[in-house]
């Protein structure tokens, strides 16, 4: 017999109000405010979510007895709790700026087969600008991992 925690909300505000709150929650457990015990408490009772649940709480249990360090796997809930807060929102109100990604025939459009090689180059590929910049692995920001 389930309990009624298991299932989703009554509505998709009230969801993100739930994982805020549980966002809000291992915050204030990565600062010492409130148990690990506490938090872990109130992710059982989250309605719905069950793979949410189920990845956060496999943070805390050890792995090839290695377990994770405490604030370590809270924010890893975090980050996980942030993309769920994201994908919630977006279904509430779809972000207007996202790039729809348009559906080509195959059968329509360039023909391809018949385009001579340099033509076909220079359709795919922008020649002058690789040159321009620093090499590739110079470019690139990548971004810092927060603990």
């Amino acid at each position: 017999m389930s309990v009624m925690s298991d299932f989703a909300p009554f509505s998709a505000e009230e969801d993100l109000v739930n994982l805020r709150a549980l966002l809000g929650d291992f915050r204030r457990c990565m600062d010492g405010e409130i148990t690990l015990e506490t938090v872990r408490e109130k992710l059982r009772s989250l309605p719905g979510h069950a793979e949410l649940k189920r990845m956060i709480s496999e943070l805390f249990v050890p792995h090839d007895n290695i377990i994770l360090p405490e604030r370590m796997a809270c924010s890893f809930a975090i980050g996980q709790i942030r993309r769920e807060i994201v994908e919630v929102e977006n279904q509430i109100s779809p972000d207007p700026d996202a790039i729809p990604i348009a559906v080509v025939d195959p059968d329509s459009g360039t023909d391809w087969e018949g385009m001579d090689s340099d033509e076909l180059a220079d359709r795919t590929t922008d020649e002058e600008s690789d040159d321009d910049g620093p090499p590739i692995a110079r470019r690139i920001d990548y971004p810092r991992l927060r603990l």
